[in-house]
C-alpha cells in the first residue's frame, strides 16, 4: 500500500476522540467571559468611581473599612441593606456582593437581580452552566478577561441567591 494511504490512517486514528478517554476540556472553555469594565451595577460600569456610585445609588447607610487578611489589600465597603459595593483606597469602583432585588446586574442587554432563576443565564453563558452541572455546583461561575477574576452567581433550587465578584489569590 501506498505511503499515503499509511499517513492518512493514522492521522485519521489519532484525529478521533477515544470513547474511553475522558478529555480534558480548555481552561478557556470551562467558563464563559465578561469584559470587566463593562458589567454594570444600577447603572454604574465596574470601571467607575465612589463618586459614580454616590451621584446614582446614593450615600451607603455605612462604610467600613476592610483589611485582607489573606493579603495587604485594604478597601472600603459601601453598605446597602445587606448589598455591598468595594471602593479602592484611591476611590474606584472594583467589586461587589449583591444580596437584594434593589441592585440589578447589567451586562450589555443582560440585566439580572438576587431572585430571579438561573434560566435568565443560560442562554448567555453556555459554557459556565455546563461546568456548574457537571460540578453537581450551585454557583455558577463566569470568568472576568484579562483577570484572574470571577463573577459568582450563587443559586439554591435554581434561583440567583447573590451575585459577586471573586479573585482567586
Amino acid at each position: 500500500m501506498p505511503l499515503r494511504y499509511h499517513l492518512f490512517t493514522l492521522l485519521l486514528v489519532y484525529s478521533i476522540p477515544s470513547q474511553g478517554h475522558s478529555q480534558e476540556i480548555p481552561f478557556s472553555q470551562q467558563y464563559d467571559s465578561v469584559i470587566y469594565e463593562k458589567v454594570q451595577i444600577n447603572g454604574v460600569f465596574m470601571s467607575g468611581t465612589k463618586k459614580d456610585i454616590l451621584k446614582q445609588i446614593g450615600k451607603p447607610q455605612k462604610i467600613t473599612r476592610y483589611v485582607s487578611d489573606a493579603n495587604d489589600d485594604h478597601w472600603f465597603e459601601y453598605h446597602y441593606d445587606r448589598t455591598t459595593l468595594h471602593v479602592s483606597f484611591d476611590g474606584k469602583f472594583y467589586g461587589f456582593r449583591l444580596r437584594t432585588r434593589a441592585f440589578t446586574w447589567q451586562y450589555g442587554a443582560i440585566t439580572v437581580k438576587v431572585g430571579d432563576p438561573l434560566s435568565v443565564l443560560r442562554q448567555y453563558f453556555p459554557a459556565s452552566c455546563r461546568t456548574m452541572k457537571a460540578e453537581k455546583s450551585e454557583m455558577l461561575r463566569v470568568r472576568l478577561q484579562a483577570t484572574d477574576g470571577y463573577i459568582h452567581f450563587h443559586t439554591m433550587n435554581n434561583i440567583i441567591t447573590s451575585i459577586e465578584t471573586w479573585q482567586d489569590l
